[in-house]
Formats: structure tokens, C-alpha cells, sequence
């Protein structure tokens, strides 16, 4: 991966801004340096491309109080100082693994924050600056993040498998399960994240790397045809997925004669 840095350290210019936002900041940040909002204080703090949480990015900090306690960020717009003189102009600028850094390719997440235009206000016949175009609010938008619904089936001949894995950053926003026939003896479903660095089965009991999407399993021996909306864990960070992250179902009890399905939505963050 590429990082991305200034030609000069701490001096940015704003071509243009569409929109911004001044708040402070909850630890030191340099401008240039890519921010997120806290969602517990509503604070500016660094964003980084290591994980879902972590890639809820807000924009470039352009500038800070004298004291660094409160910073502008630009969402937006268009900016100068970025060492942009190797690349091609429309190339794609990716937010960084690295805390509070651009690079020129993608981190475990896979975001575009911006692409690399001309600026065209110099003398004719001389080649044209590069500037970085930005737009942290392809973020979090419609026609980047419309949701997705995994189906599977649950018959008696089910077993504990894989049902998705994750192409990039998603959070689980919804689990429902309907059946036309109940299962046997204490039958139960247990939707489970295994995070891409564990190599535990489906039906593994949770731990550091195994997840539980659901507060408790679901009772296959529920009366017929009535959907089934179980409680999402409460833990939230357990509710997202990184690139490589799998989602598995732990059956329990008898399954004979089951006939349902399980749907689960996601949403690409």
C-alpha cells in the first residue's frame, strides 16, 4: 500500500469546500489527517481502514485551533498539498490501514475517498496540478450502500454451515426465520461470526475470533408460519463484519421433519 503524505507537513490549502464540519478533537491530530466522529462523545478523532468501526470516516482535518483542541474537517471539496505527482489524474485515493492516512490503494476495508483531478488554473501550454477531489459522504450513501439479504434454508437435513462471507465492511441490521414445519426435540439455529483470522467451524462455541449475531438461539419449535425476530446481540462491534469475515449456523436439538428459511440483512458500511 501507498500512503499518501503532504509535500510539506501541516500546510493544506481548501480549493473548495461543499461541506465541512468543526468539532473537537479527542486526541492530536495533524492536518492532513484523515478523521472520524466518535460515536459515544461526538468528537473528532483519527480514522483508519483496519476495521468497520474504525473506517466510519468524516474527512481531512484542514485545520485546528492554536491550542489543538478543535478542528475543521472537509467532507467535500477539493484540496492542495497532497503529493499526488506519481499518480494519473482520475486515479482513486483509498482511506489507509494506517491511523489518519490516505493511500493510493485499499485497506482491509475497501473505501474510495476521493480521486485525483487537474487544476487547471495555470499558465497554457504547462502541465496542470494535481488535486485531490474528496467526497467522504460516498460513505454511508444510497447507491453505495444499499442493503443485502442472505436466504438460507432449514430442512432436517441441515448441518452446521457457512452461509456468507463478507466482500468488505457490513453490519448485520436484521435476522428473521419462518417455518412451515417445525423441527424435533429442542431444535435451535444460532447465527455466528467467525472474524477472518479464525479458523474456528460454524458451530464453534464463542470466543476471541466467534461471534454471536443473536442474544440467544433460535427455536425451531416455535409455532409454524409466524416469523421469528430474535434479539441482536448487544454488543455492537460483534454485529460487524470486516472483508474475509464469515457468517456460519450452529444447529441444535433434532431437526426432523424442519421446513423453514433464515434471512439475514446487511448493511455495507
Amino acid at each position: 500500500m501507498g500512503n499518501l503524505a503532504l509535500v510539506t507537513a501541516g500546510i493544506l490549502h481548501v480549493v473548495e469546500s461543499l461541506e465541512q464540519m468543526t468539532l473537537p478533537l479527542a486526541e492530536t491530530v495533524l492536518v492532513g489527517q484523515v478523521v472520524r466522529i466518535d460515536t459515544t462523545y461526538g468528537t473528532f478523532t483519527k480514522a483508519n481502514a483496519s476495521s468497520a468501526a474504525e473506517a466510519l470516516a468524516y474527512g481531512i482535518l484542514v485545520s485546528k485551533d492554536a491550542a489543538g483542541k478543535v478542528g475543521t474537517a472537509v467532507r467535500r471539496g477539493v484540496l492542495d498539498g497532497y503529493n499526488l505527482a506519481a499518480l494519473n489524474f482520475a486515479a482513486k485515493i483509498y482511506l489507509s490501514d494506517t491511523d489518519g492516512t490516505l493511500a493510493t490503494t485499499a485497506g482491509s476495508q475497501t473505501l474510495v475517498v476521493g480521486d485525483v483531478i487537474a487544476g487547471t488554473a495555470t499558465t497554457l501550454g504547462t502541465a496542470y496540478d494535481k488535486l485531490l477531489h474528496l467526497d467522504f459522504g460516498l460513505i454511508g450513501s444510497v447507491t453505495n450502500t444499499a442493503p443485502i439479504s442472505i436466504r438460507t434454508d432449514l430442512l432436517a437435513s441441515s448441518v452446521d454451515a457457512w452461509v456468507f462471507v463478507a466482500d468488505r465492511a457490513y453490519e448485520v441490521t436484521y435476522i428473521g426465520e419462518v417455518h412451515s414445519v417445525v423441527g424435533g426435540s429442542g431444535a435451535t439455529v444460532q447465527p455466528r461470526k467467525v472474524t477472518a483470522a479464525g479458523t474456528d467451524a460454524p458451530g464453534a462455541t464463542a470466543g476471541a475470533t466467534v461471534k454471536e449475531l443473536t442474544t440467544a438461539a433460535i427455536d425451531l419449535t416455535a409455532t409454524i408460519n409466524v416469523v421469528q425476530e430474535p434479539a441482536l446481540t448487544a454488543t455492537a462491534a460483534d454485529l460487524l463484519l470486516a472483508a474475509g469475515d464469515k457468517i456460519g449456523l450452529n444447529f441444535a436439538g433434532t431437526l426432523t421433519g424442519l421446513v423453514g428459511t433464515l434471512t439475514i440483512t446487511l448493511e455495507p458500511r
